[in-house]
């Protein structure tokens, strides 16, 4: 038990936001689809202004002896701006994307005891938006938990990040 407090504690402290500038809070918020990639797939609405957008998390565990497992992150996003429900059909075809992303990146799986897990990882990529002719870049690092529980030989509830 103290040593998964210990670690419980340890992912508190790494899950604390650092502390920097007054936040400006005059300036209005823009919706951007470089968000969706580590958010996932939804619809955001700020303002005026909605983005779809389509997480696709491709990932490979790599081969390995270990309990621990190596896991590389290969998400795509594809997004749309201000898709209504009327134009969904015409704007879902590949040829008329909006915005593409791709952040790889590897994670570390690395169990406390058998129901749970911290997932450290780490991602460096970037995105276009071809509606308005811009690249991104896009850094991501951080912590991930997993909590499962096995319901029966078929089954298991899991909650995580």
């Amino acid at each position: 038990m103290l040593r998964f407090l210990q670690y419980f504690l340890l992912y508190l402290l790494c899950s604390i936001p650092v502390l920097s500038q007054d936040a400006i809070n005059d300036l209005p918020a823009e919706p951007n689809y470089i968000y969706a990639a580590v958010l996932g797939t939804g619809v955001y609405r700020v303002e005026d202004a909605t983005l779809t957008t389509v997480r696709l998390p491709f990932s490979y565990t790599l081969d390995t002896e270990e309990e621990d497992k190596w896991r590389l992150l290969l998400p795509v996003v594809i997004g749309y701006a201000s898709l209504d429900p009327d134009d969904i059909i015409d704007r879902w075809i590949p040829t008329n994307l909006g915005t593409l992303s791709f952040i790889p990146g590897i994670e570390y799986r690395y169990p406390i005891n058998d129901t749970f897990t911290l997932k450290p990882f780490a991602q460096v990529g970037g995105g276009y938006d071809f509606e308005n002719n811009i690249w991104s870049g896009l850094v991501v690092g951080g912590t991930r938990a997993l909590w499962k529980k096995p319901l029966n030989s078929h089954w298991q509830m899991q909650l995580g990040s």
